[in-house]
């Protein structure tokens, strides 16, 4: 997994400027799609879809004519009832003979195999409509007895008109968010099944244009139905499959790392070495597949055996480990991604893509640890896990907690600069980069995977901003980026930029650009994510010798609920002195909070205050 931080030079501009697309922006248009599910009181269920799709513009003719269907092969069932192309009034049915059902590229004994169906459709043109009827029968279920759904409204396509009915024989509950008041849910009864008929009464177009696409679920059209009482239920049901495995004896390759990670001292190393010889042992497969149609791992022995493993294999032999070394280790499962964010809203679902482990050592302290990670990090939380809601798979109490969020205290990067101003308008740089806590992510490892000249050709081109001139020299002193467990990381480095400035009738003139730049539209509707999580940045600038009348106009402060930024300039005896600081305190400024007068403010004297140029002499 790769994190990419706001870093420590560059501006850093975001545009939010999604709004909701209309009709004249789709290219194809949901004329009506019919769903009808079955639930049988194991979970399994029967699907029947019906979908007529017509094609609006050029754009979404390779879409219409080319359709995938997924399905797991174990746990699933697809048949293709009915498909064919009405053009100009005439029926053109799909082949049969050219309807593709074919595995996909996978590997890795003991995981199921996914598989696809295409289909492709003749005869497709503007104002053309696709017709589809297909059958899905689900023949296992993740957890049994155990039911829940959320279907969204209005994505992919224009809809004009659609309607889900479900029979189930297992009890539900229904939870209803239809902020543009297009749907109309009725419950009642079909003999003994519970019946749920959801029509949508107007035409939704759920998507956003332009840039950006965080649309806060709240904002979305979606029922969520589910048999579960509380999101701990759902955790107390996952446990049998983990619990199976963990108490297994423990291979011999992995009682090898056990024995290496005792000889650790701290609770911190011990963890970094289970997971880092991990790391080195098994070959990671980033899946989330199902073992014979459950979210189960494989067992330890079948782990050891192949050498590769989904996070649900190198978390169930983390724990096995670390629960031998003393710690209380649990695997935890979470919804994974920097951008992603939880479902808050829904009703108890099986809302997880990852698996990992909270350990909890005999000093109490507590770690989240995720091993699939090409480096170990024990004292930090990777990003990409950090503030969202979990399951934790403890036995004795099984629950949903939060994962702490990214600390601004550890999570920094502090970039320093000396800038040496010639007279032919080039200029000479030294400096170096501090990558502390979390930000160390950016590079810890690198070494395992890039040459030391093409890490030296990044630190170099993300430094200046611009690819330098081959006649321009530069040298990088680097720490060890081979090494799996993260530490912070200090970078020194040269460089000689031959047209650095720009000459004046009053000295020479340097661009000083805002470390962060906002820009949104009046019809705003989804989220600005920041490209981050909470960080610290601080970049300082030495302009050996350099000179100007007035520096505190140039200095400035900005707090806000989301970002801080402060930028501090003195005239010292080596010359002109620039400190700025930016402090992303929120991943995501809410689109709502985009049209209030305090985030305009902000953008406002972002741009006003840091993003400048300065006319200095130099002595």
């Amino acid at each position: 997994m790769t994190f990419h931080f706001l870093f420590w030079i560059l501006l850093i501009p975001f545009f939010a400027e999604a709004r909701w697309a209309t009709h004249e922006d789709a290219a194809l248009q949901l004329n009506d799609r019919t769903q009808i599910e079955t639930v049988r009181p194991d979970g399994t269920s029967e699907m029947e879809i019906t979908e007529e799709l017509e094609v609006l513009k050029d754009s979404g003719r390779e879409a219409a004519t080319v359709q995938r269907l997924y399905y797991n092969e174990f746990s699933e069932k697809v048949s293709i009832l009915d498909a064919y192309t009405l053009t100009e009034g005439q029926k053109h049915k799909v082949d049969p003979a050219t309807i593709e059902d074919k595995p996909m590229a996978s590997f890795g004994a003991g995981f199921d195999q996914e598989r696809q169906i295409l289909l492709v459709y003749p005869r497709v043109a503007v104002g053309s409509k696709v017709y589809l009827k297909y059958k899905v029968e689900r023949t296992q279920v993740p957890l049994e007895n155990v039911f829940s759904s959320i279907p969204i409204w209005g994505q992919s396509y224009y809809w004009k008109k659609s309607q889900n009915i479900i029979l189930s024989a297992i009890p539900l509950k229904i939870k209803v968010n239809d902020p543009q008041h297009v749907l109309k849910v009725k419950e009642s009864k079909e003999g003994k099944l519970q019946k749920i008929s959801i029509t949508q009464t107007k035409p939704l177009y759920a998507e956003t244009v332009q840039d950006g696409n965080w649309v806060a679920y709240k904002k979305l059209t979606w029922v969520s139905l589910s048999s579960l009482k509380n999101w701990e239920e759902l955790s107390r049901r996952s446990l049998d499959g983990w619990e199976k495995v963990l108490v297994q004896p423990l291979p011999e390759r992995f009682e090898a790392i056990e024995q290496k990670a005792k000889k650790q001292k701290t609770e911190v190393g011990q963890i970094n070495t289970v997971t880092s010889l991990l790391s080195e042992t098994i070959q990671y497969m980033g899946d989330w597949r199902t073992v014979e149609g459950r979210l189960w791992p494989r067992s330890l022995a079948k782990i050891a055996e192949t050498h590769i493993g989904d996070c649900k294999d190198f978390s169930v032999v983390t724990v096995a480990i670390l629960r031998k070394l003393g710690f209380q280790a649990y695997v935890v499962l979470v919804n994974r991604g920097v951008e992603v964010r939880d479902f808050e809203e829904a009703l108890p679902f099986y809302d997880a893509n990852h698996a990992m482990v909270k350990a909890i050592g005999k000093s109490g302290k507590i770690y989240w640890v995720d091993p699939t990670n090409l480096v170990s990090m024990a004292q930090g939380i990777f990003p990409d896990v950090a503030g969202k809601h979990a399951f934790v798979l403890d036995p004795k109490n099984p629950s949903r907690e939060k994962i702490p969020e990214v600390s601004l205290l550890t999570n920094q990067t502090v970039a320093d600069r000396a800038l040496t101003i010639q007279k032919d308008c080039s200029i000479d740089v030294s400096g170096k980069a501090i990558f502390k806590g979390e930000s160390a992510l950016e590079w810890a490892g690198k070494g395992l995977v890039l040459s030391p000249k093409g890490i030296e050709e990044e630190i170099i081109s993300t430094s200046v901003g611009e690819p330098l001139e081959k006649e321009d020299k530069r040298t990088v002193e680097m720490p060890d980026l081979t090494k799996r467990i993260v530490e912070d990381l200090v970078f020194k480095y040269t460089y000689h930029q031959r047209q650095g400035v720009k000459r004046t009738n009053r000295g020479y003139y340097l661009e000083i650009p805002a470390m962060l730049s906002l820009l949104t539209a009046e019809d705003q509707v989804s989220d600005m994510f920041l490209g981050s999580p909470p960080i610290t940045l601080k970049k300082v600038r030495v302009i050996k010798g350099g000179t100007i009348e007035n520096t505190q106009i140039l200095n400035a402060e900005i707090k806000t609920p989301w970002v801080e930024a402060k930028r501090v300039c003195t005239q010292e005896k080596e010359g002109l002195h620039m400190e700025d600081t930016l402090v992303i305190k929120t991943r995501f400024i809410p689109a709502d909070d985009l049209k209030g007068l305090v985030y305009k403010k902000l953008a406002k004297d972002l741009k006003f205050y840091f993003d400048v140029g300065i006319v200095t002499e130099v002595k």
